[in-house]
């Protein structure tokens, strides 16, 4: 049948709430990750003039890119690479410049994707007593 982990459980939940139809289920036959990347590649392919990538100059590799924003629509569909900030409204105790020590931890990571950047204010707290 299906390989079974809590992602994938999640998919196929949805998918069969959405349809009964086998077609589109089959499409979870080989798991999540391959019904993600196949999603990906059609993406890709379909839409390639409208896809823009963010390559490192000095590499030539994918660029590790995030979004700091106040707002979190402008970053919903890539939240995984998100760090939302509060708003600047003149306070002279705002202290959101202090993301700059997080940044600086997050350089060393591998997979930024991965980490729940949502509570960097908690993690320099935790860090600094």
């Amino acid at each position: 049948m299906f390989p079974i982990d809590h992602e994938f459980a999640k998919v196929y939940a949805l998918y069969v709430r959405l349809t009964k139809d086998e077609n589109a289920l089959s499409l979870l036959n080989n798991g999540l990750e391959k019904f993600n990347e196949g999603t990906s590649a059609r993406i890709i392919r379909d839409h390639v003039s409208e896809i823009f990538f963010n390559y490192c100059p000095n590499c030539g590799k994918l660029a590790r890119t995030l979004i700091i924003d106040d707002t979190t629509e402008k970053s919903m569909l890539n939240y995984a690479n998100a760090i939302q900030i509060a708003e600047f409204t003149g306070n002279p105790n705002d202290n959101e410049l202090l993301l700059a020590t997080y940044l600086e931890k997050l350089k060393k990571e591998e997979n930024i994707r991965q980490i729940d950047k949502r509570i960097w204010r908690d993690e320099l707290k935790s860090t600094n007593q």
